[in-house]
Formats: C-alpha cells, sequence, structure tokens
C-alpha cells in the first residue's frame, strides 16, 4: 500500500507546479479506473454472502466501481489531451480535479483493504 501514499504526494506536488499535473491526472485516472475495474471483477459485493450478489448492496458496490472507472478514465483522457497541451490555460482545473480526485481514491484504497481482511 505504498504506492497510494506515493500517489497522494505526487498529487501534492503537482498543486504547485502546473507542469506535473498532466502527469498526476494520467497516473491517477489509470490507478483509479485499473484498480476498481480489478475489484470490480475479482472481489465480490458485500451481498453475495446472502446469497444473491444483485441486492441492493451490490447494486450500490458495482455502481460505486463503475463510475470510478469511468472517472479515472476520463481524467487520464483529460490529462493527456487538455493538460499537456497546454499546461498554463488548463492547470487551475487540473489542481480542482486533482484534490476531487482523493476522494474516489480513499474509496477505492479502503474497498481493496477491506479484500484482505
Amino acid at each position: 500500500m505504498a504506492f497510494p501514499v506515493n500517489l497522494i504526494a505526487y498529487i501534492a506536488g503537482a498543486a504547485h507546479d502546473v507542469t506535473k499535473a498532466a502527469a498526476a491526472l494520467m497516473i491517477c485516472g489509470v490507478f483509479l479506473s485499473s484498480s476498481a475495474l480489478a475489484l470490480a471483477i475479482f472481489k465480490a459485493p458485500p451481498s453475495a454472502v446472502s446469497g444473491s450478489p444483485f441486492e441492493l448492496p451490490g447494486y450500490a458496490y458495482y455502481g460505486i466501481l463503475i463510475g470510478t472507472v469511468l472517472f479515472g478514465l476520463a481524467e487520464a483522457s483529460f490529462g493527456f489531451w487538455a493538460v499537456a497541451r497546454d499546461p498554463e490555460r488548463w492547470g487551475g482545473i487540473a489542481k480542482f480535479l486533482l484534490w476531487i480526485t482523493i476522494l474516489p481514491l480513499c474509496v477505492v484504497v479502503a474497498l481493496g483493504s477491506l479484500a484482505f481482511v
């Protein structure tokens, strides 16, 4: 679990230097989407214990993970196409998006940590 800690430190560093924002967006987006997709494929939702994986907790679990996958892909593509081309113009939006990334990052890391409990 050292990688998410380094990722948060990289996000904080990108908040001070706009030239690092594109790389931080791409790294965070790829990490979020790959981690959430791996959790959706390989970890059963909490309602699977009761017998049916398609009850309300299962829907919420898959909804959160699919939303995180889409958010990560959008974040990585924004970092690649917009911020990398013109960092001074998109710097403020990139910083805002990086700080919003911390919430889905915490959710994915928490759900991934529960897989080992």
